[in-house]
């Protein structure tokens, strides 16, 4: 017997948008730099990978929001 097909896993994937963003600081130098970023910062979920088979389906999804702090030296 056949499972019912389950559409929201369906082998398409609906359009989505990203908004990624930094800002940052180098000293005049050029040997210190300081950078605020931040990724995925409307927390969109969306599927990267689809590894289809005819028993299987497996889906991997984006990372979520991320924020953070970079800091660079030049010696």
């Amino acid at each position: 017997t056949q499972g019912v097909r389950d559409t929201k896993l369906d082998d398409q994937v609906a359009r989505y948008s990203v908004l990624n963003a930094s800002a940052g600081y180098t000293r005049p130098d050029g040997k210190l730099r300081l950078e605020l970023f931040g990724t995925n910062l409307t927390n969109t979920t969306y599927v990267t990978t689809i590894n289809s088979s005819p028993d299987l389906q497996r889906r991997f999804f984006n990372a979520p929001r991320q924020l953070g702090l970079r800091l660079s030296v030049s010696l």
